[in-house]
Order: structure tokens, then C-alpha cells, then sequence
């Protein structure tokens, strides 16, 4: 869980101000930085949540000697990629399932990639997300990425097919606690950070089972769904 603080004003304790936690760079719409805040709210762990603007390149560089996030730094010592954060995280006592390699909801994602960004897109830096708080953030964000605005009229017609494919991967989801058999685990680190994603758009349906996962994956995870910001 991201740090909190409780008492307006207050000073930190001796304990808090002598404990290091692990510091964590992310951009809050991003999926593989999702993925790395799922790990450390799976297990409960408290860590240091840092939201970079979008078009901050020298923090990162200075880190990492590029932009790219997630950055997880502990004790002075930075790391990119999110896989290997993961693993950092985990250590020697993980408690993600392994990955169950099925390909089924793989080749689902694949198959609504561009469906997916046709809906997300146009909307993305328009959201008061953290990474897109100044016009040069956002800016940025276009620079770098297909935005897809010419699809905005086209939103029904793409709401349409997408919301029908979201039944498919209802019926691939084996409960509303994890995507496959077993429990809680990678396959999960995978799906939860794009189903995530989809609350951005109003009008996305998530069927029964998949919205309860939506949900409670979030609790888990203390990570905000985006239906705040939907649009």
C-alpha cells in the first residue's frame, strides 16, 4: 500500500523519519506501472508513490539514464522494467501464482489492442491524472503517441463492438477474485492494469463478473479505478 499520513499538521515519529521505504516512479495511466503497484499491494507492503509529469525526462534519466517508467529505487539504488521490479518485490517469499501460460485471454488483448486505444486514447491526456497537470505534459503525451481523436464521432460504433468482446473475456475469467485457476497471480498482473484502463470510457459495460474483479482487484491493490475521470 502507497504511504499515508493521518493528522493535519502532525510531525513524524522517530520511527518514521529513520524508515526508508521503497520509493516508486510512475505515470498513473501507465499498465507496466500498475503492474509494479499491484505487487507491492498484493503483499501489503508500504512503499513511497512518486507520479512523474509526462514530459519529465531528467528525473528518470538522472535515475535510470532514460524516460522510461516504472523506476523503483530503494536505498539510492534505481531499476527500470517492470518484470524485474516485480521480482524485486517479491524476493524470496512471493505470493503471486505463477504464470499459467494460457493463451486464450492473451490472444483476446491482442485481438482488441486497437479497439481498446481508439476508446482510451483520445481521452487520456484530457484526464486530470497527475502526469498530464501542464499543458506541456499533455503536449508531450501527443507528441509521443497516436492519439486517435478522429475516432471520437466513431465512439458508439466502437462502444458497440468492444462491449460485445468484453463478454468474451467475461467467460474466460475462472472467478471474479482471478483470471485463472488458483488464485491471485501473474496472469492477473497481466489482465487487471488494461481492464483498468477500459473505466476510463463511459459506456464501457463491464460485464458481472469481470466489473466484481475490476472492483476488488482494486481494493486489493489500492489503486484507483478511473470511473472518477471517465469521459
Amino acid at each position: 500500500m502507497a504511504t499515508t499520513t493521518t493528522g493535519w499538521g502532525r510531525t513524524a515519529t522517530e520511527e518514521e523519519l529513520k524508515t526508508e521505504l521503497p520509493k516508486l516512479f510512475v505515470y498513473d495511466h501507465c499498465p507496466y506501472c500498475v503492474k509494479c503497484r499491484m505487487a507491492f499491494g498484493l503483499r501489503g507492503e508500504k512503499y513511497d508513490l512518486y507520479f512523474l509529469a509526462n514530459d519529465d525526462a531528467v528525473t528518470p534519466t538522472k535515475m535510470i539514464g532514460k524516460k522510461v517508467l516504472p523506476i523503483l529505487s530503494v536505498s539510492g539504488d534505481a531499476m527500470g522494467e517492470s518484470m524485474d521490479i516485480i521480482a524485486k518485490i517479491e524476493g524470496d517469499s512471493p505470493v503471486l501464482k505463477p504464470a499459467t501460460g494460457r493463451t486464450d485471454v492473451k490472444e483476446w488483448l491482442a485481438k482488441t489492442t486497437d479497439t481498446q486505444r481508439m476508446l482510451t486514447r483520445p481521452r487520456l491526456a484530457k484526464t486530470p491524472l497527475a502526469e498530464f497537470q501542464t499543458k506541456s505534459s499533455r503536449e508531450t503525451y501527443a507528441k509521443n503517441h497516436k492519439t486517435y481523436d478522429e475516432m471520437l464521432p466513431k465512439t458508439d460504433e466502437l462502444l458497440a463492438s468492444f462491449n460485445e468482446s468484453l463478454k468474451e473475456l467475461e467467460d474466460m475469467m475462472d472467478s471474479d477474485e482471478s483470471v485463472s485457476p488458483g488464485g491471485i497471480g501473474y496472469d492477473d498482473i497481466e489482465l487487471f492494469p488494461r481492464v483498468r484502463g477500459y473505466t476510463m470510457v463511459k459506456g464501457v459495460v463491464l460485464p458481472p463478473k469481470l466489473k466484481a474483479y475490476a472492483e476488488k482487484m482494486s481494493e486489493r491493490c489500492d489503486i484507483p479505478l478511473f470511473y472518477y475521470c471517465a469521459s
